[in-house]
């Protein structure tokens, strides 16, 4: 899948509209619609892949907090036994939102829903070209005295 700025760059190209090349452009418009689309449900099914991820971290490290981690799955993980003593509810989401595998976690969710932001965007404006190149058809005949 595409970064950001790889994302942003092929929109750029992809979304120019050369007035001599109208006719071209129209007939390319579903696959440009379709490229968007595979792009769209690729970033939304890794996003709903690193919630998932998230969620399993959140319950597995709330065992670690209250202590209730076995021998055998933290070594599995390279842990160290959680210490301190048992956090209170009020503590555990503070100690949750301070855990950096939880933020790493959460901020590639972020990435994702940033990209699947900027394809529902693309998408929309994709969608929105039909009217687009109507008004340039109606202009290309007013131009041409019809």
């Amino acid at each position: 899948m595409l970064n950001h700025e790889e994302l942003m760059e092929q929109w750029g190209l992809d979304s120019a509209i050369e007035q001599g090349s109208l006719m071209s452009t129209m007939y390319g418009h579903p696959m440009l619609h379709s490229k968007y689309l595979t792009f769209l449900q690729g970033y939304k099914t890794s996003l709903r892949r690193k919630t998932q991820s998230y969620a399993k971290m959140k319950s597995l490290k709330t065992r670690y907090y209250n202590g209730e981690l076995t021998k055998e799955e933290l070594e599995e993980r390279g842990w160290l036994q959680y210490l301190f003593k048992k956090p209170l509810k009020s503590e555990m989401e503070s100690l949750l939102n301070a855990d950096s595998d939880l933020q790493r976690i959460e901020t590639e969710a972020l990435y994702l829903q940033d990209l699947v932001s900027a394809c529902e965007f693309i998408m929309k404006d994709i969608s929105n070209r039909y009217f687009l190149f109507r008004s340039m058809v109606d202009y290309e005949k007013f131009q041409a005295g019809v």
